[in-house]
């Protein structure tokens, strides 16, 4: 197969010094990794972003360049996300954002989390892990519509999580939902 087209002759104009200046100097300004670890779960990522992709677009004559930007906390995201569209345009870009998913403060110690291990515990026959993860949960977006709360997120074991080998460990769903029932069996007593 032959190469893909380079992006000037995408474009069909080749990129001139300045704005091969300029869109050098955004990528390599972009942040790219972590941003800020958590102050509540040592070694665990709060805010990353990442340069996701790069596509040019002929008919803006212009680079479509992707961020993907996550925080636990959503004022340190929104400050990565300003900072992006300054960068964007100190030169020359614009910035469209799409709608954050929102973040949610790890609370390893609630008594909702002390509880859920407890009763993990009886369903599994041993003590679960009890930590957090850098990713989108939907508990950020119940918590956020629901103003505020306890909120936590278990499940049983999956593998190869987002890709097309996607799977779950059907002997492990069993207990888990046994251990929702209860879960909500106990939150009713109290």
């Amino acid at each position: 197969a032959p190469p893909p087209p380079s992006p000037a002759a995408a474009s069909h104009h080749p990129l001139t010094k300045a704005s091969t200046d300029a869109l050098l100097t955004l990528l390599t300004a972009l942040p790219h990794g972590v941003v800020k670890m958590s102050g509540a779960v040592a070694g665990l990522v709060e805010t990353s972003s990442n340069l996701a992709s790069i596509k040019p677009d002929a008919a803006a004559d212009a680079f479509l360049i992707t961020t993907s930007t996550r925080s636990s906390h959503g004022p340190a995201l929104e400050a990565v996300r300003r900072g992006i569209a300054r960068l964007a345009s100190a030169v020359g870009g614009t910035t469209k954002a799409d709608a954050a998913y929102p973040g949610w403060v790890p609370a390893p110690s609630t008594p909702l989390v002390r509880l859920v291990a407890d009763v993990l515990e009886a369903a599994v026959g041993k003590a679960p892990a009890v930590g957090a993860i850098h990713a989108g949960l939907e508990c950020g977006i119940l918590k956020e519509r629901m103003g505020g709360g306890d909120w936590v997120s278990f499940g049983p074991t999956i593998t190869g999580a987002h890709t097309p080998e996607e799977a779950v460990d059907v002997s492990t769903v069993g207990p888990f939902y046994d251990a929702v029932l209860a879960v909500l069996g106990r939150l009713a007593d109290e």
